[in-house]
């Protein structure tokens, strides 16, 4: 049954995808907040902003909770000093120092600001596939 539903929702989804965005092009509004005043009135650009502010921070938060947990694995196995160690085996430890190395390209105007950071995206995906590999053979 809940393979049901999943298809079910996945469907909806690719349909309500696609009246979007032909929707986007018959009228040939650059935004969905255009689209959604259009349809829903001003009280509608509010919803969804607030609806995509949400939806990105939650993204976000996850992000930077799985980065803290995987951190932790590593690190958990070195000895350090203790009150040292107490640091490094917090989460928020970890939390605080990415959102500080990522401060900077949050301030970015332009998409092409970010090459050294897709670059460095490449970098660790690929040592992620290795790293799998490795441990599968």
């Amino acid at each position: 049954m809940t393979i049901l539903t999943h298809v079910f929702i996945i469907m909806l989804m690719l349909i309500s995808a696609n009246l979007l965005l032909r929707t986007k092009e018959n009228l040939g509004y650059d935004s969905y907040s255009e689209i959604a005043y259009l349809c829903l009135g001003k009280s509608s650009l509010y919803a969804l902003n607030l609806l995509m502010v949400i939806c990105i921070s939650g993204i976000v938060c996850l992000y930077m909770t799985l980065f803290a947990s995987i951190s932790m694995s590593l690190v958990k196995h070195l000895h350090l000093n203790p009150s040292f160690n107490y640091i490094i085996n917090n989460k928020a430890f970890y939390v605080l120092a990415l959102s500080i190395f990522l401060l900077p390209y949050m301030f970015k105007k332009h998409v092409t600001e970010l090459k050294i950071a897709s670059y460095l995206l490449i970098v660790g995906i690929l040592s992620i596939i290795i790293a799998f590999i490795t441990q599968i053979l």
